[in-house]
């Protein structure tokens, strides 16, 4: 199990990988599997927007699900909202110390904003949800693909 920060995943399933080669080799598309992420990843938005610090609504309105074969994936954000990483990671000097060098001859200094974790809280407090369902519609795609339905 990851640590749920940057890109390593919250949850891993042992064996996916074999069984999306698998279900492929029967012939399965694994369209479902794109919308069973996207359906999980809508689960920990509905989440997520209970919990998002709010000073107004703009950052509540960039949070959106997003579901591959691989993966059920949360993003917030936007060009218009791009300090959406800062509040769930937090920082602690401004600008960035990957940053170049402000041209204005700014100063980088001490900016400690602590992270909120609003997306990595929503997917534990929604887990028992999420899980429940992944296994409930992966063991109804084994069935269908052996014959058992």
């Amino acid at each position: 199990m990851g640590t749920g920060r940057g890109k390593s995943p919250l949850i891993e399933v042992e064996n996916a990988r074999e069984y999306r080669r698998r279900m492929k080799a029967a012939g399965d598309s694994l369209e479902d599997l794109k919308q069973l992420h996207k359906d999980i990843a809508t689960l920990v938005v509905a989440e997520a927007q209970q919990l998002v610090p709010r000073k107004n609504q703009t950052l509540a309105g960039t949070i959106r699900p997003a579901g591959s074969k691989t993966a059920a994936t949360v993003k917030a954000g936007s060009k218009r909202v791009p300090y959406a990483g800062m509040i769930q990671w937090g920082r602690k000097i401004w600008p960035s110390t990957r940053a170049a060098k402000p041209a204005s001859g700014r100063r980088k200094h001490p900016s400690v904003y602590f992270p909120s974790l609003f997306l990595t809280e929503a997917a534990s407090h929604s887990e028992p949800e999420w899980v429940g369902l992944y296994i409930e519609k992966l063991e109804k795609s084994l069935k269908e693909a052996t014959g058992e339905a």
